[in-house]
């Protein structure tokens, strides 16, 4: 029984560390660069241990969106917290998804090069619950400010709904001028702009 506890704990430890090698070569290359090998070498395993625990490519892209969207729930799970004020969270929430174009290891960042691929089907499957508890996480966020008088949003899970989409829509504007921070820096300021316009309106 102790031997079986010890295989399964060695077991996760190497899946962790594949999912972490993954990460780093996935930020460091593109999905494009995402291969066995590459993981492989990154995380010092023979490659046929990488296989054995991943099975195929898109295991591997799989145990690399998990890893992605734990750490993203982990990064923005301050953000939601019950106390302090509503306008200071909402401005806090909105940093961490621009401030995520800017660097590449990023996990808002990776989880949306990993959207935009054709290839990583586990998290174009995952998303749909993910956005629903982030949209729910958000609504309460907004609940608590209209309460508070920040803004007008009586309407919590509808509100977040609209911020959720205008602020994906300037993300995917704010990726695709990556290379160009001034760019970054107005589409980050329009953002910021239009989410306060719909709530004050």
């Amino acid at each position: 029984m102790a031997e079986q506890e010890e295989h399964a704990f060695m077991g996760s430890q190497r899946r962790e560390a594949i999912a972490r090698a993954a990460v780093h070569v996935l930020a460091a290359n593109g999905v494009s660069g995402l291969s066995m090998q590459a993981v492989a070498k990154q995380c010092a395993m023979p490659k046929s241990v990488v296989v054995y625990h991943v099975g195929d490519r898109q295991g591997l892209l799989t145990l690399a969106a998990e890893a992605l969207l734990q750490s993203r729930h982990v990064l923005e799970l301050p953000v939601f917290q019950v106390d302090g004020d509503p306008r200071q969270h909402l401005s806090a929430w909105l940093n961490l998804q621009f401030d995520a174009v800017e660097h590449a290891d990023s996990p808002i960042r990776l989880v949306w090069v990993l959207q935009l691929d054709r290839e990583s089907s586990f998290v174009k499957l995952a998303m749909p619950g993910v956005d629903k508890n982030l949209i729910y996480r958000l609504g309460q966020l907004l609940t608590r400010g209209h309460a508070q008088a920040c803004w007008h949003a009586p309407d919590g899970l509808r509100a977040a709904a609209a911020v959720k989409a205008m602020t994906d829509g300037f993300l995917l504007q704010a990726l695709a001028n990556a290379d160009r921070p001034d760019d970054v820096r107005k589409i980050r300021a329009a953002c910021r702009g239009a989410v306060m316009d719909l709530l004050v309106r």
